[in-house]
């Protein structure tokens, strides 16, 4: 192996079977022979020979050896020097099976020297730390393999990722991430073919988890290592397959590859229609699932950028809506609210429904959602499309809070900003003047003792000058006290005067 490729029907040279060390293994192995009983020696020798005297002759004997010894019985028996030798021996011998093509119609044969392979894998990894250079030469050259063994290739990459879980020597871990950048094409290749194409023939296990292994490794290996560039030209490639699902699940993939700017764009461009339907509908199930919140971060920047081109808008946006009303994640939260706000504020055209999420958006705990919302809110009063959202009572209600909550600075002060284009407007008036609570809130506010608030005394005044809903003011407690003191305040005469007068007038008659 040692990095090179396998050709077919070339068997696997076992890189450790020089002289020198043939002969050292050789006495080792005699000199351990001595303290074991007959079973030990028998299977000693299997783990040795049996595959060996077994590879192209009959495949069945194969299948029986690997369902009748189990590689881990031997392990307490065992030395370092001989798993070693022994158990790497053994699983280039498996190696050697899959390349050759000897497992590739039978479907079952090839799950159970699968799952012996990974099993070796394991004890060698465990038990002999010194072979892992030689094991993962073995493992890359597996990923060349194809056609109907594309199961194998992904298993490889998976034992890939989990060697760079585990805890490596640091000579280790680099000649790992050098052959993984080297090979970083062939490594994304085979996960995001495999991720949709073969998850039900992974060792057998359930489709879900198969589904779940896959995308776990691909993760780690495209964050630690994996180059860009080489996953582009993969993913590219994927997408050019005229098999569906193989395209599915290179734009499924691509969720986890392209984060920055460039590789979005990049991957917009190669991704329209009914593939970019495939990559938003992966993405936004990871918008949805919060187990990683970064992988959530990750696929909600990635599906607001294809938001941008206003694809998608609806079930998009419905996720973010979800996501900062019910995520456990604060970042999450604050990112998603983010994002479905500077879409509304971007596109005026929008549902009831959008713009009362605005609303409730202005009313959560975290302050940069509530500033957030409110500027998106304030930039929309004066449309058309918020008439209904500004006449429903909930959304006084709201505001009302947020006046009150800080009346003279940050956002109380953008939520009387609100409120005062909604007085000077006769579409919002009648509802501003019929809400139980709001006139004397205002008028409250405008009549403080302290330090009367200007905006407040612009939106009565608004109101005033609008008698369309004089009627209000009857039960408004205050509003006579301040209108009188109003005036005497400000003798200016003319139309204002006047005005203020008449509805003094009416009030004074009407028995306030």
């Amino acid at each position: 192996m040692n990095g090179q490729v396998i050709k077919k029907n070339d068997h696997v040279e076992h890189p450790l079977n020089t002289t020198e060390d043939t002969a050292s293994t050789s006495a080792a192995t005699l000199s351990m022979t001595n303290t074991l009983d007959e079973s030990q020696k028998r299977n000693i020798a299997n783990l040795s020979n049996s595959l060996s005297t077994t590879i192209g002759s009959d495949d069945s004997r194969t299948k029986s050896w690997i369902t009748k010894n189990n590689c881990r019985e031997l392990v307490p028996s065992l030395s370092s020097r001989e798993i070693k030798s022994d158990l790497l021996s053994s699983f280039y011998h498996l190696a050697d099976m899959f390349v050759c093509g000897s497992l590739e119609d039978d479907v079952d044969h090839r799950h159970t020297v699968l799952k012996e392979t990974t099993k070796t894998i394991d004890i060698i990894r465990v038990r002999a730390p010194e072979a892992t250079q030689e094991l993962v030469d073995a493992l890359f050259s597996m990923l060349t393999i194809r056609n109907n063994l594309l199961d194998v290739a992904a298993e490889s990459a998976i034992s890939i990722a989990t060697f760079l879980e585990q805890g490596l020597t640091p000579k280790d871990r680099t000649y790992i991430v050098q052959k993984a950048e080297e090979n970083s094409s062939s490594l994304i290749s085979v996960l995001s073919t495999a991720y949709l194409t073969s998850v039900k023939s992974l060792s057998n296990k359930d489709p879900m988890e198969s589904l779940f292994t896959i995308a776990s490794a691909s993760k780690f290996i495209q964050r630690k290592m994996v180059k860009r560039r080489g996953a582009n030209l993969a993913v590219a490639r994927c997408l050019r397959e005229s098999d569906y699902w193989k395209r599915a699940g290179a734009l499924d993939f691509c969720g986890l590859v392209f984060e920055d700017d460039a590789s979005v764009q990049s991957l917009i461009s190669m991704g329209e229609g009914e593939n970019l339907e495939i990559l938003v509908d992966g993405l936004i199930k990871r918008v949805y699932d919060d187990t990683v919140v970064q992988d959530q971060l990750a696929a909600i920047s990635i599906v607001s950028k294809v938001l941008s081109l206003n694809c998608h808008v609806e079930k998009t946006l419905q996720a973010f809506h979800s996501v900062a009303f019910h995520s456990t994640s604060r970042d999450a939260v604050i990112v998603a609210a983010d994002a479905f706000c500077s879409y509304v504020k971007k596109n005026g055209d929008l549902s009831l429904e959008h713009q009362l999420a605005l609303i409730g958006f202005a009313t959560l705990p975290q302050k940069e959602i509530r500033r957030v919302a409110l500027v998106t809110l304030q930039s929309h009063t004066n449309n058309a499309c918020s008439v209904e959202l500004l006449n429903k009572s909930d959304t006084i209600d709201a505001l009302l809070s947020i006046i009150l909550h800080s009346p003279v600075h940050g956002d109380g002060i953008i939520a009387l900003d609100i409120v005062r284009q909604m007085a000077r407007s006769r579409v919002h008036h009648t509802n501003l003047c019929r809400h139980p609570t709001f006139l004397s809130t205002i008028v409250s506010m405008a009549d403080s003792t302290d330090t009367p608030n200007p905006l407040a005394i612009e939106i009565l005044v608004a109101l005033v000058l609008n008698q369309e809903n004089k009627d209000a003011f009857l039960r408004t407690p205050g509003l006579f006290k301040w209108l009188a003191k109003f005036v005497t305040a400000h003798p200016t005469g003319g139309n204002v005067q006047e005005q203020f007068l008449s509805v003094i007038l009416f009030l004074t008659l009407s028995g306030t």
